[in-house]
C-alpha cells in the first residue's frame, strides 16, 4: 500500500470474488468496487480502518459481482447495501439497464461512465475507465494510480470466460491488448482469485499467462479454438 492510497482486497463468496475498498488516507473517504456476497461486511471493514465508503463503482453487472440470483441462489449485493447507506452507483452505460434488471435497482439511480473517463469523486481517489469488453459487452478495468482492477477481463495467469451470453472472443484480445500496453509495473487486482495468487503485475502476465502470448488475432482465435 503506498502512502496516497489505501487499498483492500478482501475475498467472498464461493466463487472466489475479489471485493475492494480504495481511498484516500487524508479524507478518509473510499469507494468499494463490485460489493457482492459479502457488502455489509465490506463496509464494516472500512468502519474499522476509519474510512466512510462514499461511492461503488462495478466493473461489469455480472450477478456475481453485483448481487441478484444465479441458478435459484440469491446473491447479496448492491441491494442490500443501498438499504444499509445510500450511495451513488458507477457501472459503464453499456450495462446499467442489466445492473437494475439483475438488482432491482432503478435506472435512474446509477450513474454512468465511458472509456477513458476519470471519476473524480469528491474524497475517494480518481479512476481512469479502461474499457475492457469480452468477457461482457461493458467490462471495465479500474486504475487508480499504479493499481489496475482488471475485473473478469484479466485474471493472474488467466482471462476471464467468453462463452456466456453477451461475451466476444476477438474483443476479448483487443481489450488483453489494450491492457498489456500498461506500465509493466502495474499492479494487477482481478475479479476472482482463480490463480497462484491474488495480485499480480502486468509485466508478470506477460510472462507467465498464456493468454497474452497471442500478437494477432488469428493466432487467439487458433488458441482459443475457432479455427
Amino acid at each position: 500500500m503506498s502512502d496516497t492510497l489505501w487499498f483492500r482486497q478482501v475475498l467472498a463468496g464461493p466463487m472466489g470474488n475479489c471485493l475492494y475498498l480504495v481511498g484516500d488516507p487524508e479524507t478518509k473517504k473510499a469507494f468499494v468496487v463490485d460489493p457482492a456476497w459479502d457488502p455489509l461486511g465490506i463496509l464494516r471493514l472500512a468502519q474499522e480502518d476509519g474510512f466512510e465508503v462514499t461511492h461503488v463503482v462495478l466493473t461489469h453487472a455480472h450477478q456475481d459481482h453485483v448481487g441478484g440470483e444465479i441458478a435459484g441462489q440469491k446473491i447479496p449485493g448492491l441491494a442490500e447495501l443501498l438499504a444499509e447507506v445510500q450511495l451513488p452507483i458507477y457501472i459503464h452505460e453499456i450495462e446499467a439497464d442489466q445492473v437494475a434488471k439483475v438488482t432491482g435497482i432503478p435506472r435512474e439511480a446509477l450513474t454512468t461512465y465511458v472509456d477513458d473517463e476519470v471519476l473524480e469523486l469528491d474524497g475517494p481517489p480518481n479512476v481512469r475507465i479502461l474499457h475492457t469488453p469480452g468477457h461482457s459487452p461493458g467490462s471495465c478495468g479500474l486504475l487508480v494510480d499504479d493499481h489496475l482492477i482488471s475485473g473478469d477481463t484479466l485474471f493472474v495467469q488467466g482471462v476471464g470466460r467468453v462463452d456466456l451470453p453477451g461475451s466476444d472472443v476477438d474483443a476479448m484480445f483487443h481489450s488483453l491488448q489494450r491492457l498489456r500496453q500498461l506500465p509493466l509495473e502495474t499492479l494487477v487486482f482481478p475479479g476472482h482469485n482463480y490463480g497462484p495468487s491474488p495480485h499480480s503485475t502486468i509485466g508478470q502476465e506477460i510472462d507467465l499467462n498464456p493468454y497474452l502470448r497471442p500478437s494477432s488475432l488469428e493466432q487467439w482465435r487458433m488458441m482459443m479454438g475457432l479455427f
